[in-house]
């Protein structure tokens, strides 16, 4: 699986600018003497291929690795819930979307989204992979859509949907806050 290098512009005050490969240090930094090399921006592409770091079939094994289910944010997610006193049913597949957490007395769910897999506006982990973009950008797309086919579907149910993204579940009182008000409205 080929992808393209990129270039970037690298600017010394000494020098100018210049152009490198990725990855390179520019002719005339030394990292051993301390210098810190700027990065000003990135330009399109050049003609050289590039290729993974491992072969098809680790890369394989490592996207094959990756859970639907019981994630550590998921994990933290219903932990806080069950200190909060809440019970609930875990990806009920008889609902739209197989909801993470399923509180049905309460006629609401929570789906806990990964931030590269969801798309996270505005988070650093929603990050497009350097390599095959444009089979990554459709699966990003479907996942979008399927994901807001699932919220309509919840609501035209009278479901109520909560979504807490992964980057949200490090600080466990926010988690307690917004279960709580999703939890504690009608």
């Amino acid at each position: 699986m080929d992808s393209w290098c990129l270039r970037v512009r690298w600017q010394f005050p000494a020098n100018g600018p210049f152009t490198q490969n990725l990855g390179q240090a520019p002719l005339g930094a030394s990292r051993d003497a301390g210098h810190q090399v700027p990065l000003l921006w990135k330009t399109g592409c050049c003609a050289r291929p590039c290729m993974d770091t491992v072969d098809k079939t680790a890369r394989s094994q490592m996207m094959g690795r990756i859970r639907g289910k019981n994630t550590k944010p998921e994990l933290a997610v219903r932990r806080v819930a069950h200190a909060l006193g809440f019970r609930f049913r875990l990806h009920r597949r008889d609902l739209p979307g197989s909801p993470d957490l399923v509180f049905p007395g309460k006629h609401k769910v929570v789906f806990v989204h990964g931030c590269f897999w969801h798309r996270h506006a505005g988070c650093r982990f929603a990050y497009v992979p350097k390599s095959n973009i444009e089979f990554w950008l459709r699966k990003f797309e479907r996942n979008i859509a399927r994901d807001r086919d699932a919220v309509e579907a919840l609501r035209s149910e009278g479901w109520d949907p909560l979504i807490i993204w992964e980057c949200e579940t490090i600080d466990q009182e926010l988690i307690a806050k917004r279960l709580s008000e999703h939890l504690a409205s009608k």
